[in-house]
């Protein structure tokens, strides 16, 4: 996963034509215009369980219980303007996750990976512009669905194993473009919710094992750097914090 960095440059530096207009990500690209968007990204979240069907009650294991998710996605986006302001969009990405259980009391550890498709669809736009159209202001709408888990390994055998992830997201982000050197620097705020289901099967003497979990936190915010190497094609680096921490690194271009 750590060559997707540089394989998301790569295909940015081969997509340099001319005509529309580049852009962050979060803005739309205009009515009838498409754009394609290819992101690395790595970070990590904690979870807190909300409902179990196992021995442990919520309070205990929230108490007791440390659930941090670390994730390398790669995903490939495709946006279309629906009207000047507004853009759908959906995409498919390649995630590499671990979901690790750590009692901080007893050896009673666990963890699940996979690597396995994630799904989403979503809504974004700019909403309005100031000072010359140089500084903007942005929204954005996600859905994501992703089914992982099936590696499991713990202080009990389970017959199989499966995690679900299901996200919301919504943000709004600002930025200032600066044209004379193709920098826009921006920033914005996201509200996450992240709701999770682990099942186990056969898993300490119990046929189904279920436990639901979600993030602990729900308000974050980011910081991002896009500079536009033409009219159709332009670079993105990222930073989350607070929800999720890590990084993105983006490519977009739009025709």
């Amino acid at each position: 996963m750590k060559k997707t960095i540089f394989l998301t440059i790569g295909v940015c530096l081969g997509l340099i034509t001319t005509g529309a207009n580049a852009k962050t990500f979060s803005q739309s690209v205009g009515t009838g215009n498409f754009e394609v968007n290819l992101s690395a990204e790595k970070y990590e979240f904690d979870t807190k369980m909300i409902t179990t069907s196992g021995g442990y009650l919520p309070p205990n294991f929230n108490r007791d219980f440390d659930a941090p998710v670390d994730r390398e996605i790669l995903t490939l986006r495709a946006a279309y303007g629906i009207l000047d302001q507004l853009d759908v969009f959906a995409g498919i990405g390649y995630v590499d996750e671990e979901w690790t259980g750590d009692d901080k009391v007893s050896t009673s550890d666990y963890k699940e990976t996979g690597k396995n498709p994630m799904f989403e669809i979503g809504l974004k736009g700019t909403a309005f512009k100031v000072l010359e159209e140089k500084m903007y202001f942005s929204y954005l709408l996600k859905y994501s669905y992703l089914e992982s888990g099936e590696h499991f390994s713990g202080p009990n055998h389970a017959d199989s194993s499966k995690a679900i992830w299901k996200e919301y997201n919504a943000s709004m982000e600002t930025g200032y473009n600066f044209d004379s050197i193709g920098l826009t620097p921006y920033a914005g705020i996201s509200y996450f919710y992240i709701k999770g289901r682990q099942e186990l099967d056969n898993y300490a003497t119990i046929t189904n094992y279920d436990s639901e979990f979600e993030n602990e936190k729900s308000v974050g915010c980011y910081l991002g750097l896009d500079y536009k190497l033409n009219d159709n094609v332009s670079l993105d680096l990222q930073g989350d914090f607070f929800v999720k921490t890590g990084f993105k690194l983006f490519a977009s271009y739009v025709f």
